[in-house]
């Protein structure tokens, strides 16, 4: 007898596994199987000394200042940032001076989203900043999170240089 099948239900979950298993094989999905989507990256160099620039992404009046206000911080492993403009994140590796990994969680603009903000001594008190923004499902959302990104950095530079 032949084979008899029920292309209502199995078509969509094998066209469907097919292309997740395609696309994961080639770098288009995680482990989770969210497809990687945009990614942004937003640079900015910083008259100030390191520590200085690392330190205003970990108290809550600095952040208050470029961030948004009225930030709520718990800046360790495991803790969470959360400010009135929406921007809410947990950190998830916090090296200092040298890293900081976030899981994004704004509601509004790309949950489910990674940040990583890099820090860099260039030396006669310059820093260099290289933020991350990664798996941005839209480029709607990766357009809204660039100028984002973008405007937060100069205030930070403008903040830091002008104290």
């Amino acid at each position: 007898m032949p084979l008899v099948y029920d292309s209502c239900a199995k078509d969509a979950w094998w066209s469907t596994t097919i292309v997740v298993e395609y696309e994961r094989e080639r770098g288009q999905r995680d482990k989770d199987g969210r497809p990687t989507g945009y990614a942004i990256c937003s640079t900015k160099s910083i008259s100030a000394p390191l520590e200085r620039v690392y330190a205003a992404f970990g108290e809550a009046s600095t952040l208050d200042r470029w961030l948004g206000p009225r930030t709520k911080l718990d800046f360790v492993d495991g803790g969470a940032l959360e400010n009135a403009d929406g921007d809410r994140g947990s950190f998830k590796k916090i090296r200092a001076n040298k890293d900081i990994k976030l899981a994004w969680e704004r509601a509004d603009l790309a949950p489910g989203s990674s940040v990583e903000v890099l820090f860099a001594d260039k030396g006669k008190g310059m820093t260099g900043i290289t933020l991350n923004h990664s798996r941005l499902q839209t480029r709607r959302e990766a357009d809204l999170a660039r100028e984002a990104w973008g405007a937060a950095l100069n205030a930070l530079k403008s903040l830091l240089e002008n104290a």
